[in-house]
């Protein structure tokens, strides 16, 4: 009884077909980005980590193995697109994404740029070869058949539960990992902005404070303000916390999503400008199924139509 109140306070959203559409043809781009063109330099994973504990990643650096796998992802996802075949297809597809990213990620230190976008196609991936074995044995197990039109909307409601344990995840573990003191913590925040710009400086040979752009000189005014007022860092990071951590109010409703998916756009631009870490495939996922803009769009021109229908009755 418990289970079914928390689950009422979090509805599947019932989309449109157009909808439903539009979010899979731009996941399966988001997820055609992902696999690179070019075989990565490493030859083994003597650190293994992720989807290569459990799959052969070296192989991909075969660049043969690569392109077969591109291309058999593109097949796939034409069908994941369409709508058909998709227990049939996201394996293949995760295979071709995860591998090569694993791969990268078991040199000895890990890179979670794509994490998001691979938990998203993991958690879809095992939502349709769940449901196509649901469908196969569903006498045996005495269930009702899944109609194709729910399991498409279950999966963008899935998708935005991935999203959302993702950021939740990240916000417990600094919890965890700093014995609940990381907002304390954030005083410190100033020499992990001096350690980046650092990066940045030998990567790109300029630094913000080189640069002529006065958005790209806020780092070094916080890198300042920080180490000279310690105690601000944890009023600058504590609303990034805080926001990671309630992400899942997201899943509430639509106007929720959209307040939410603002909230974590601003978020990652902050970051990105302060600390030069950017998380690009967060927020085209971020933006696909949290803001929808084209939801915004259609849900404007209805509302503009309806105060001209209701004006035109007025005057008459």
């Amino acid at each position: 009884m418990k289970i079914k109140r928390i689950q009422d306070w979090f509805p599947v959203v019932h989309y449109h077909c157009w909808e439903l559409f539009l979010f899979r043809l731009f996941f399966a781009w988001i997820l055609w980005e992902t696999i690179p063109a070019n075989p990565l330099s490493y030859d083994s994973a003597p650190h293994p980590n992720g989807f290569a504990l459990i799959f052969p990643v070296a192989i991909f650096h075969n660049p043969e193995v690569l392109s077969w796998a591109r291309n058999l992802a593109l097949v796939g996802l034409f069908f994941y697109v369409i709508g058909r075949l998709q227990w049939l297809a996201l394996p293949v597809i995760t295979v071709a994404c995860l591998s090569p990213a694993a791969l990268g990620n078991s040199q000895g230190s890990a890179h979670h740029n794509l994490q998001l976008v691979h938990m998203a196609l993991a958690v879809t991936t095992i939502w349709y070869v769940g449901v196509a074995l649901r469908n196969l044995l569903g006498r045996k197990l005495q269930v009702n058949r899944l109609e194709r039109s729910e399991a498409l909307n279950l999966e963008a409601h899935f998708i935005k539960q991935a999203i959302a344990a993702g950021y939740v995840v990240s916000a417990i573990t600094k919890l965890i990992n700093s014995h609940g003191a990381w907002i304390y913590q954030a005083r410190n925040f100033g020499l992990q902005i001096r350690k980046t710009s650092g990066m940045y400086h030998h990567n790109f040979g300029t630094t913000p404070a080189e640069s002529v752009s006065w958005i790209e000189q806020i780092p070094r005014y916080l890198e300042q303000l920080i180490l000279d007022y310690p105690w601000t860092g944890s009023w600058i990071l504590a609303p990034g916390l805080i926001i990671e951590l309630f992400v899942f109010l997201a899943l509430i409703g639509r106007r929720s999503a959209f307040i939410t998916g603002l909230c974590l756009v601003f978020l990652h631009f902050s970051i990105g400008k302060i600390m030069h870490l950017q998380f690009r495939a967060n927020v085209m996922m971020i933006t696909l199924y949290f803001l929808n803009f084209p939801f915004l769009i259609y849900w404007l021109k209805q509302h503009l139509l309806s105060a001209k229908e209701t004006s035109k009755s007025a005057a008459q």
